[in-house]
């Protein structure tokens, strides 16, 4: 399982909420789930990637006394923040979003950009306010290779609205490499050519033994382990 995001409380001293919702701990996590009823969801980060991959994960949540904004941040694998990353902001009002998107945890939504800090804003827009359900808004990451490396996937944080002071719950993710023992293939590895209809029209054992000075192709894992390789030579 993966580990419980911490709570960072950013609100200032003396601030008229905390009469309400007392000042958070790091691991004030159910408590803070429980008043604002968001949801924390791993179906396209934490559960897709296998042992060995790349993923954004959800490691903190922000809880910050204005501005107006929903605002989540990123962060590499190292802990610093990483900019030009994709993200994603959904509502039930908001344009359909384009099929090939990935992760989908909703068909509607808006995307940005991280800026230097790794952070990316969108302001509320109507019915934002914290209701017995919770909040309209979900944020996630994309998925694919980047500055950040090949990421399979990304947690998201679901419910979101704001409350008192528009005070938020802002998600930030971190790049993560999922535990567990990585899985080896089984039996000998092969190159395969494919028509369209995905029938193998020809095939080549993988080997590790490539000639010196003679170009490849290869097969690798999810840690760049190179598990077999085709030699070619141009002509």
């Amino acid at each position: 399982m993966p580990e419980t995001p911490m709570i960072l409380d950013t609100r200032p001293t003396g601030h008229s909420s905390f009469g309400t919702l007392p000042y958070l701990q790091a691991d004030d996590y159910d408590l803070l789930r429980a008043f604002y009823k968001f949801d924390w969801l791993t179906t396209y980060g934490y559960d897709e990637a296998m042992p060995g991959e790349l993923y954004l994960g959800l490691y903190a949540i922000e809880l910050k006394a204005g501005p107006s904004i929903v605002q989540p941040r990123v962060f590499d694998i190292d802990g610093q923040p990483a900019s030009n990353v994709l993200l994603w902001f959904s509502w039930p009002d908001a344009e359909a979003l384009d099929p090939a998107v990935h992760p989908r945890y909703k068909e509607t939504g808006v995307f940005g950009w991280t800026d230097g800090t790794g952070s990316c804003g969108w302001a509320y827009g109507s019915e934002s306010y914290l209701g017995p359900n919770g909040g309209p808004y979900t944020v996630w990451a994309n998925s694919g290779e980047g500055l950040l490396g090949s990421v399979v996937g990304s947690d998201a944080l679901t419910n979101i609205g704001w409350w008192d002071e528009h005070i938020t719950p802002n998600p930030w993710f971190r790049v993560m490499r999922k535990g567990g023992d990585v899985v080896e293939p089984v039996g000998e590895l092969r190159l395969a050519a494919l028509d369209a209809e995905g029938n193998v029209l020809g095939w080549t054992y993988l080997t590790n033994d490539v000639p010196a000075n003679s170009g490849s192709f290869a097969v690798l894992d999810s840690l760049d382990n190179v598990l077999g390789s085709v030699a070619w030579d141009v002509g």
